[in-house]
């Protein structure tokens, strides 16, 4: 794994606990693109406080990253996250799989684009809600 990766890892699995700005700012440039299926963030400061709104409830929340494909300045990143916030199946774990794109210049992303199921992550969690989304997917 690159030094750039391993940082960027080891950064996300740091934000629950630690300080967002401080952070983010270690490997996300000032003029980022944060994207992912649901939300668009234009700039470090926006991004910083979206993380920060994100973490607000958040238990805990680890990365673990499977299979990474290089390409210059560019990564592929598939994952898994667990999960634990206090508004999702009570706070019991959850787990996500994902993908993630990354581009970087002068050794700061740039660029960040996730995908996931947020059905499978929010959605399929949410007290009702979570039942109906269940059965439509299985009525697919």
């Amino acid at each position: 794994m690159s030094t750039l990766i391993e940082s960027y890892v080891e950064t996300i699995n740091a934000l629950p606990s630690g300080d967002i700005n401080a952070l983010l700012r270690e490997v996300y440039a000032e003029d980022v693109t944060f994207i992912d299926p649901a939300h668009k963030v234009e700039g470090l400061t926006n991004l910083i406080n979206y993380f920060s709104k994100l973490y607000q409830n958040t238990n805990s929340c680890t990365f673990f990253v499977s299979n990474i494909i290089a390409e210059q300045q560019q990564y592929s990143l598939q994952w898994n996250m667990t999960l634990s916030h206090k508004s999702l199946q009570k706070g019991a774990p959850i787990t996500v799989n994902g993908a993630s794109f990354l581009h970087y210049d002068n050794n700061k992303i740039v660029l960040h684009q996730d995908y996931f199921d947020i059905g499978e992550m929010l959605y399929e969690n949410v007290p009702v809600l979570g039942s109906v989304v269940k059965l439509i997917k299985s009525k697919l």
